[in-house]
């Protein structure tokens, strides 16, 4: 080597610059994973709405920041890993949840000086979308804590958001934001969903993602019209619950999907989503409540 010259990362460079003058930065992964699961079915029968939920685990008691508060999955970043391999393996290592790499999303980065106490970290957010009945809802066998749960997105910001560690309630809440966005350019909300459903399971996971409840019959409409995005498959129909008993179905209206006994199933195509105009949260506006599907 020549005189005057440095290896890189070691002294200052030709230019001067030495990355010595400068305090040490961590760079973080937080992940959000989001599942619709649904409540048990009314025992008198009629509806049952899905639920956003995200999976976090309680710190320990003696954990050296935020004990006992409720936190998403996350880590340090390693030297030989990229981003997209730390949060894979977080969730594979912590919570015995294996995700392909193309699962994950990055949606943002949240680098406030003081959201860590021990030092400066910089957290790097990504979205993980997963079916509900892939994945336990308690308990997760194997997992290296045995504290992760689902818990509502509402319960978690409107009840609880104080519990959180970190900044993690401004995390979730901009990664709902960016869910709500993806389903209305895209077929995401699908990855929530079994290979094979119904049209009300579909209605239902909209719903829960947009906070809303939606007309069956304008949102029925809306999605045949959608080119690419699913098709009836070949599986045999699926029994849905009637009126509850207490509930006369009058008069009769074909939009309503208490009144089938079956519905066919459906399944994502093999086609690429290209049709337009996408579903759209404003489109059914009309018939939204302004309080989440319970």
């Amino acid at each position: 080597m020549s005189s005057g010259a440095t290896e890189p990362g070691h002294g200052p460079d030709p230019e001067g610059y030495d990355p010595h003058q400068f305090p040490p930065r961590a760079v973080t992964v937080d992940i959000v994973v989001f599942s619709v699961r649904h409540q048990e079915p009314d025992p008198l029968g009629g509806r049952t709405d899905g639920r956003l939920q995200v999976l976090v685990v309680q710190r320990d008691a003696d954990a050296e920041v935020f004990p006992d508060l409720l936190a998403l999955p996350g880590s340090f970043v390693r030297d030989d890993e990229n981003l997209r391999q730390a949060a894979a393996r977080v969730l594979s290592e912590k919570a015995q949840l294996d995700l392909p790499q193309s699962a994950l999303e990055q949606f943002g980065a949240y680098g406030d000086p003081d959201r860590d106490p021990r030092m400066r970290v910089i957290s790097i957010g990504f979205i993980a979308r997963v079916e509900a009945e892939t994945v336990p809802v308690d308990g997760f066998a194997g997992a290296a804590d045995v504290n992760w749960r689902w818990i509502p997105v509402t319960d978690l910001l409107d009840s609880v958001g104080r519990s959180l560690a970190f900044d993690h309630a401004e995390i979730i809440r901009d990664a709902r934001e960016h869910l709500r966005t993806a389903v209305e350019e895209t077929d995401a909300a699908l990855d929530l969903l079994p290979a094979q459903f119904t049209l009300k399971q579909l209605r239902s996971t909209y719903a829960a993602i947009w906070g809303s409840l939606i007309d069956p019959g304008n949102f029925a409409k809306r999605v045949a019209r959608l080119e690419g995005f699913i098709e009836e498959c070949d599986a045999p129909s699926e029994s849905i619950d009637q009126f509850p008993i207490n509930e006369s179905p009058s008069p009769w209206d074909p939009s309503d999907d208490r009144w089938s006994i079956h519905q066919p199933m459906m399944s994502r195509t093999d086609r690429l989503f290209l049709s337009a105009p996408r579903l759209r949260r404003e489109q059914f506006a009309p018939a939204m409540a302004s309080s989440p599907p319970e």
